[in-house]
């Protein structure tokens, strides 16, 4: 067991302002922002320390002190980190195979990685094709049995637009 204390801040729960500078930003606001960019590439060793540091205007020990304390948050709390890493692994085998021309093989991970998201409940189960379909069908049956109930005189009728 770790000496390091418990992280007691749970940062999903921190809503940031998007209209907020980021020079602005309190500790909280920052790390929320900084575990956000973790979840986007991964790794919270793939975060540029000088770059935030610029963004926020604060120093580099600053941005590295962050960094330690949400590394500590992600080993308290394993689900949060596995999905980050597997996120990051996954989108980077992603790009590498559609550098190498492989789209169907990106096409596929990407698909095994959104289910497999979707049955942890990590994202919303997208909902099944054939339902979409059923419905584009019957409105187009609609829309056939409108068109021929106009077209069923002998063409010679007017139309009152005023009704």
């Amino acid at each position: 067991m770790s000496n390091k204390p418990s992280v007691n801040r749970d940062y999903t729960d921190i809503l940031i302002d998007e209209e907020k500078d980021l020079e602005e930003y309190s500790v909280n606001e920052r790390r929320k922002y900084l575990l956000n960019k973790i979840y986007e590439v991964g790794l919270a060793d793939d975060i540029n320390q000088c770059k935030m540091a610029k963004k926020f205007n604060v120093s580099n020990v600053m941005i590295h002190k962050d960094l330690k304390v949400l590394r500590q948050y992600l080993r308290e709390n394993p689900e949060k980190n596995h999905i980050s890493e597997t996120t990051g692994i996954v989108k980077h085998a992603v790009k590498k195979l559609l550098d190498d021309g492989k789209y169907k093989k990106a096409s596929d991970l990407q698909m095994d990685f959104s289910e497999w998201l979707e049955d942890r409940g990590a994202i919303d189960k997208e909902p099944e094709q054939v339902e979409l379909i059923d419905t584009t069908i019957s409105s187009e049956y609609e829309v056939i049995d409108v068109v021929s109930n106009v077209e069923d005189g002998d063409g010679d009728e007017e139309i009152d637009d005023d009704k």
